[in-house]
Parts: C-alpha cells; structure tokens; sequence
C-alpha cells in the first residue's frame, strides 16, 4: 500500500513506476526547504538491499550538485520506512517517448531540437564529471514551455572516484539505447561517449520511430546491440537528411572512439544541421571500415580460414578416392547402361517413349518431393508471388464470428497436418485487418491469426475456433512498409506458432488439436485497403504411411460419433496391441462424450452413465501413460470436459489443477464450453465457503485461488472481489509455518481491489480498511495507521467505516499503553447510533456495551472491546474471559479472529498479564521513538 505522507510530503497520487522504485505527486505541508504548497515529486526506493541503497543515495547526492536549466532539479533527500527517497521539481509536460508512440516519426529538425537541449545536459554533467549511463528517450520529458529536461540519473556515476560501487561485467542501462561497450559489461570503458551513444539512440527513434535495436527478449537485444550492424535510418525514412544521418552514424559508431569527442561536440554539429550550415564530422570512408572490421576480426577470420582450408582439402580427398574406385572401363563406340537395360539419364514415360531428364525441365512442383534432400523439413504446397487482389478472384465465403464486409476472402490448396502459411501485407490508411487461417474445418473454426490496425491500437491475436487465445499489442505499426506474417502447426507438439515481423511470437501449445481429414482448409483474408502478396504455403513431409485411425477420425469430426465409436471399437478387436490401441480407446471417450452432448435420444440417467464412462477411461489412459506427456495431457483434458458435463466439480477442479502445471489456465478455458466453466467458478465458490464456516481454512483458501484464476480469465470482476475478499481473510487468520508469507499473500488481496479504478470508492474504501487491519498483523503499525487516518479523512465514505476505522485506530494507541491518544481518538466520533459509535462511547465512558437482542456482525467487536476495556482498568481477570467470549462469536475468517488468538496466545505464555495487552506482537510507531510515545 502506498504512503500516504513521506517527511513534510503529503502524498497526492502516483507519477509512476520505475526499476527502483514509485514516483509520487505530493504538495509541502510542513515548514522545509521547500516552500509549504508547493507540489514536487518523490522517488521512493522500495524493496532495496544495501548496494540498491547506496545507488540511489548517490543518485541525489549527484542531482544536488547539478544547476542547469535542462537537467530536473532536486530539493531534498531523507529516508522513510527504512528506504531512501528523493524530492525532485514537479515538471508538467510529458514524456520524449510519447511523441514516438506506435512508430510516430518527428519532424527531422524538431528531433534535433530536443537532442541538442539533451546534449546540454549531458554537458553540465561531464563537466562535474559525472556520467547518466541511461539515456533513453523515457529519460527525458519536455515541459509546458518546450524545454528539455533530463532526469533519472539512478544508474549515474561519478567517472574517477566511486570505481567500487559497480562490479565488473555487470551490465547497466536500457538494452535498446545501451552503448557496445556498456552491454559486454566493459566498465572500464564505459565513458562520456557512452552517453553520447545513449543520446544518438534517442534521436535514432525520435527520426525513424523506431529504437536502434529490437529483439524478442532483452538478451537478444543485447546481443545485437554488441555484435550486430545498426539498422541504416534511411531503411526507415527515405527522406532523412545526409548530414543528420551522418551525426546519427557518427554518435552510435560501435568503436567509442570513432564517436564524437564530446557531448559538446555532437551539440554543436547538430546546431550546425538546423541553421544549415556544412557539419564538421566527416562519414568514414568505406575501405577503412572495412580494414578496421577485418583487422578487429583478424583472429576469428584466420581461425574460419583455416577450417575451410582442410575442410576443402577433405572433400578433394574423398572425390579422388570415389572416382579412382567406381570408374568404369572404358568402352568404344558403347552407351552407359543402367541395371534394367534402359540408358542411364532416361526416365518411363507412360505411353512407351523413353525421354531423358534432366532437374532443369522438371515442372516446378510436380516432383518437389522426389527431388529435395531427405533431411528437408518443409515443402512447398503452394506459392503466389504476385498481389492476390490482382492474382485470385474473390471467394465468397458464409459469415463467421467477426467478419467484416469490407475483407477479401481466398481460398488457397487443402493441406492436411502440420502446415506453415507465411505472407507479406502492405497496410494502407484506414481501420486494416489481415487474417491468415489455417486447420479450418469450416471458415474461422480453425486456428487463425489476425492483425488489426485502427487509428488508436495495433493488435496481434491468435484464436482457435472462433476463440481468442492470445493477444498482444504491437505498439508500432508503419503503414505502407512490407510486413511478414506466418502463421505455423508444427509438426512434434503440435504447438501453433503466430509471428508478425518485429514482434515477439505467440505460441499456444493446444491440449486438444484440431484434427481430421476435413481440417485441412486454408485462407488468406484482408481488407480492401491493405495488399497481400509473396503468400507461400508450405507442409510437412509426409510418412510413408497413414494412420489407420484417420478415415475414422474424419466420420467423428463430421458429427458421426456413434459410427465412429463403432468403427473404433472394431479396431481395437482387430488390434489389441497396436501402437495406436490407446488412441482408439481414447477416441471412443471422445465419442462418448460427443454423444451425451448431442444425442436427444438419451435420458438424464443413460447420459450421466456415458459420460462417466468415458471419464474412467481417460482417467486410466493417463494413469497408464504416465511417461508420455502429451498424450496424459489429452487424456486428462477430454477427463475434465467429461467431469464439468456430468457436474462432478471437486473432480474437475482436481483435473483443471493437473491441467494446468502444464497448460495455462488461459488456453484451457477458451476451448471449454463457457457455461460449465461458469458453474464450475460457482462451484468452487460455494465450496470455499463451506470450507471456511467448517474451520477448514486452507482447503478454502485452495478453492478461492483456484476460482480467482478463473474469474480472471474470464474477467468477472464482481465475482473476483467477492474471492479476493474471502482468500484475504482466510489467509491471514490462520496461524502456523509461513505465516509472514500468507499476511503478504492477504494483503496483495486486498490491494488488488483498493487499487482497481473500476471498483467503486465505498469498494475500495473497504478494502483499504481490511490493508489497514492486515499492515498491523504483520507489525507495520505505522502503515495501519497512516491507512486508518486516510479513510478517516474521507468524508465522502459511510458514517460506518469511518466509524469503524476510528474504533480501531484507537486501539492501536491502547495496545500501545497510550490511552491519552486512544480516548482522544475516540471522542472525535460524533456519530453515535452505529454499533462502532457506541462501543467508542462506552469506552470513554468506562462501560461495557451490551449485546443486541438479535445477533448480530457486531457481536465479536463488542467482545474484544468488552476485553480492553477491562485491560485499560486493570481488570485482568476479566481480560481472558471476555477473549474467549469473542472468540466463540468470531468466525475464523472475521476480524479480529487474527488479534483474539494472538492475544489469548499471549496471555497464555504469562501467569500474570502485563499491563500492556496487544494484539500483535510487535509495535513500530515508523518513527524510530519509544514505543510508548504516541506516533
């Protein structure tokens, strides 16, 4: 939970999120440096080690020294909680990289604007000589009146004094913006045209809208940050100025010697290009990069010369010592002949006539097969180079979920299995959707990946039958440029593999694949204002046999499940032994279960009785085939269909727990019927709270994750607070081994609701109020209170649980011997007709509260205060008594179930009871003072 005042700070909401830590928005409310109403921002480190800590100290001791109108000013620097924190100037304006969201291009003297006032930064900062080390368009924010401002020196250092901080090799900075020297982890090298670096990558993006270096994963990025030639600007805009283009290549050379000598330097050539004048850096000429490559190279070179050498020398060998044995005599006037009689070089011809051939008048496609090498994975099936709105007619096909009217639809060749369709698109202006199917027993019923482009949003997204699976954001998307998409089955897991140039795949590992002779459909869609071309169709190589299995399968597919059980089963009497005994036994369950969905036929009594047949079955396939992954996984999917159908629910939630070691809940749910899965979130939901009101809490606790998983996967957020509030309470009332871990787990819980925007404030009010009672289990009495006095400022929360957090926040002080601060706390209530407005003024009034005439929720409250009321007057044989009394009107999962056990624990381990009586064991006031001094 966030703070809510830091020092002379009072917190006002959140900036952002960084590596080290949260940046707040706050205004001065106490007397200090800076002046009192003033908004600043604070960076908090959270979560630190001791070297995290000396970073970031550093940071602000290196911020402070620095005066300069394009660097952000620091105010102040203190500790809170343990952690180190900064106070910074409050600029408003936004961030550089912003301005290059989704692929956005600058106008090329604008770009030079902002690096230029970026370099007079960098300026300020060598002269003192301290270095940024993480130059990065995020890094640097343009404020209301256009200034530049760079900020964030967390990875700076000093360039001589301070050696020892950072260890050798380790690795700094933002891999897309970080300099050669900086990604191999050479600190030694690492110097002011490392930062000049940083500061060409920025404006390498701000021109081409795009960052030097892209990779799947940040260890390729540094990978081709170290060992991989940059990107020329002009692949990404045509139209960039040479001399800009030269100061690009120039700042972002690999060798830091061949950039420019200074920040200074790179500045003033920039100022040069925007009043167009003649730059001074000169572009290095061709033959001495290609000299300085290869005598960089010169070991790795002589090392692969020489392996080509004897490799050659090998080769000459072998095709010396074959000819000498196989040569044939020679025979004058004679023609080689084959061992049929026939020329060799000749081939059959149907008809009689013999023809000599040759690859070269092979007709392209007709014999791929007998022609490619037998190690060659993929063959072409079909191939069309030229733009299919020019090179197909359009194929009309029936409507499937989410089509548009506007899309294109062709039909490209059948091709049954594993299958690899790849196509390069041209998006134009405009809403744009391509989409490539593939495995389509019918159009969209098949696996499919879709692009689509609009005004605001780029998205990639892989769905199975008409399903979504997976889907990503592309945050940059350049119109009228070439983009390759692929959409693959493979051929060993059946994993389906979705890429689009430039970003990272997505891959789904299907539990239940589609199959089927009649699978073997293929499409291409687009819209009107995009152009597809290159479209090559490839399949894997065939086996030289077909499954038995598979003019079977093909009856089930096409809704045939009671002739294809037949045929199954004769197979298996047929073939007890086979290989594929266990997948006909397999297929029968499937058919079974296909029968009880669709067979109106049935009575309730036959379907239950089908369907938990098939059940046994799949349960002793997988039991059986324990070593054979994918397949137990199959088995145990078609299980848990069948136990969701016949509304076995501790079964199926057992079965979707094994499930999912290996399979996201994501992909499992999508490719479920959605109202079984609904009942089953009920299930489990109901389950739980059973659990609970039997003081089985763990069990519960077990039910309510499984069903949070569920309900964020389907994104029921009603339902999802109702768990998160029951596995909170759950979690931190029971005690034992890792109860640190499940106060953490209680907590996030609650959190996730407080700080979820959707919910409303009395919603998130109440969550906050379940943080505050968490924070002071786990001895964090100063976040308590800090959360306690925040609900109480809210005035537009209910009576009640203002009320209710001042009945506790006074409690805190009395468990702490300050009764002063408590009964202050509790004559602040003016309210006096709720439950918590009675119990406070029964307190002051050294009175007990009485019970309702009906039971109600308050009963425990009135118990445990009944008891400290008796600890505030001395009244120790009366403590125990009332404890107990609560305790037998708590639920487990009430509070304060949690500070009843703890209290009565410690009673227990004392024969005479202290006068100071607490709930928690530890007391921190956060302020570092004596305990019994009020916070």
């Amino acid at each position: 939970m966030h703070p809510v005042q830091i020092g002379p700070y009072r917190i006002t909401g959140i900036l952002g999120r960084g590596g080290m830590g949260v940046v707040y928005r706050a205004t001065v409310v106490v007397s200090c440096e800076v002046p009192i109403g003033e908004e600043v921002a604070i960076k908090l480190l959270r979560d630190a080690d001791a070297s995290e800590g000396i970073r970031f100290t550093r940071e602000a001791a290196y911020l402070q020294k620095l005066r300069h109108p394009n660097i952000v000013r620091v105010y102040d620097a203190g500790e809170y909680g343990g952690q180190p924190y900064i106070v910074m100037q409050l600029l408003k304006g936004r961030h550089v990289d912003a301005l290059v969201a989704n692929g956005r291009q600058l106008e090329q003297r604008r770009a030079a604007e902002i690096a230029v006032q970026g370099l007079d930064a960098l300026v300020a900062a060598h002269r003192q000589g301290i270095l940024h080390r993480d130059i990065k368009p995020g890094n640097l924010i343009i404020d209301d009146d256009g200034v530049v401002r760079l900020l964030d020196f967390g990875l700076a250092q000093l360039m001589v004094l301070e050696s020892g901080l950072t260890a050798t090799g380790a690795v700094v900075g933002t891999p897309s913006y970080m300099s050669p020297e900086q990604a191999r982890g050479e600190r030694e090298r690492v110097g002011p045209r490392s930062d000049i670096y940083g500061m060409g990558a920025c404006l390498y993006e701000l021109v081409t809208g795009h960052p030097p270096h892209e990779a799947d994963n940040p260890v390729a990025v540094l990978h081709r940050v170290v060992s991989c030639h940059l990107v020329s600007p002009r692949t990404w805009r045509p139209d960039i100025d040479r001399d800009l283009e030269t100061i690009l290549l120039c700042a972002m050379a690999k060798a830091p010697q061949d950039r420019y000598p200074s920040a200074e330097a790179m500045a003033e050539d920039l100022r040069r290009f925007l009043r167009g004048e003649r730059i001074k850096i000169k572009r290095t000429a061709l033959i001495a990069r290609i000299f300085r490559k290869v005598w960089q190279e010169r070991r790795g070179m002589a090392t692969t010369g020489l392996g080509v050498f004897i490799s050659l020398a090998l080769v000459v060998l072998l095709v010396d010592i074959a000819i000498t044995r196989h040569a044939p005599l020679p025979q004058t006037g004679s023609t080689p002949v084959s061992a049929g009689g026939k020329s060799a070089g000749s081939l059959d011809i149907p008809g009689g006539t013999t023809e000599t051939t040759t690859l070269d008048n092979v007709e392209s496609g007709a014999t791929t097969e007998a022609l490619s090498s037998s190690n060659q994975r993929w063959i072409n099936a079909w191939k069309h180079e030229s733009p299919l709105q020019g090179g197909l007619p359009e194929v009309k096909l029936k409507k499937f979920p989410g089509q548009e009217r506007d899309m294109v639809y062709a039909a490209l060749p059948a091709v049954t299995g594993p299958v690899r369709l790849t196509a390069w698109g041209t998006l134009g202006e405009g809403n744009i959707r391509i989409e490539l199917l593939i495995n389509d027993r019918d159009v969209g019923q098949g696996y499919r990946l879709r692009l689509e482009a609009t005004g605001k949003t780029n998205r990639l997204t892989l769905a199975r039958e008409g399903r979504e699976i997976l889907a990503r954001v592309i945050p940059r998307l350049t119109r009228n440029v070439p983009l390759r998409l692929c959409l693959e089955r493979r051929d060993l897991d059946d994993a389906i593999v979705a890429t689009c140039e430039g970003v990272a795949p997505l891959e789904f590992l299907d539990p239940m694949p589609i199959e089927g002779l009649n699978s073997n459909a293929v499409y291409v869609a687009f819209s009107h204002q995009s152009t597809i071309y290159n479209v090559t169709l490839e399949r894997k190589r065939g086996h030289s046999s077909v499954s038995a299995l598979a003019p079977i399968d093909a009856l089930r597919l096409d809704n045939k499940p009671a002739q294809a059980k037949n045929l199954y089963e004769t197979f298996l009497l047929d073939n007890a032994t086979s290989s594929q005994a266990r997948e006909a036994e397999l297929r029968i369950a499937m058919c079974d279960y296909e029968l009880a969905k669709n067979d109106r036929n049935l009575d309730n009594h036959e379907l239950v009785e089908l369907v938990e047949g098939a059940l046994e079955r799949c349960e002793a396939l997988a039991s059986a085939n324990r070593t054979d992954k994918r397949f137990v996984q199959a088995a145990t999917f078609q299980a848990w269909l069948c136990a969701l159908h016949v509304r076995k629910f501790p079964e199926a939630g057992d079965l979707l727990a094994a499930l999912e070691r290996d399979c996201p809940l994501s992909y499992l749910l999508a490719i479920a019927p959605q109202e079984r899965v609904l009942e089953l979130l009920r299930e489990l939901q109901t389950r739980g709270e059973k659990l609970a009101n039997e003081e089985i809490p763990m069990q519960a606790v077990q039910c309510f994750t499984r069903a949070e998983g569920i309900a964020i996967v389907l994104h029921r957020r009603e339902d999802l607070r109702h768990i998160r509030h029951w596995r909170g309470d759950l979690q931190r009332s029971i005690r034992g081994d890792n109860e640190t871990e499940r106060l953490a787990a209680a907590l996030e819980a609650y959190e996730l609701i407080a700080n979820d925007t959707r919910e409303s404030a009395v919603e998130r009010g109440w969550a906050l109020l379940k943080s505050a009672e968490t924070y002071r289990l786990m001895g964090e009495t100063s976040q308590a209170i800090a959360l306690y006095r925040a609900i109480i400022d809210t005035a537009s929360y209910p009576v009640v649980l203002i009320q209710i957090s001042r009945l506790w926040l006074g409690d805190i002080y009395a468990e702490a011997d300050n009764s002063a601060e408590a009964f202050k706390i509790w004559q602040t209530g003016t309210e006096t007709r709720s439950f918590p407005g009675r119990i406070m003024n029964n307190l002051q009034a050294s009175r007990q509260t009485d019970y309702p005439a009906e039971s109600g929720s308050y009963d425990n409250d009135i118990a445990y205060f009944n008891a400290r009321l008796a600890a505030l007057n001395a009244d120790i044989p009366n403590v125990r008594s009332y404890l107990l009394d609560a305790q037998k009107r708590c639920p487990i999962r009430d509070w304060p179930s949690p500070l009843i056990q703890r209290w009565i624990e410690r009673l227990d381990q004392s024969l005479t009871a202290p006068r100071r009586l607490p709930g928690p064991a530890i007391w921190d006031n956060g302020s570092g003072k004596d305990h019994d001094t009020a916070p």
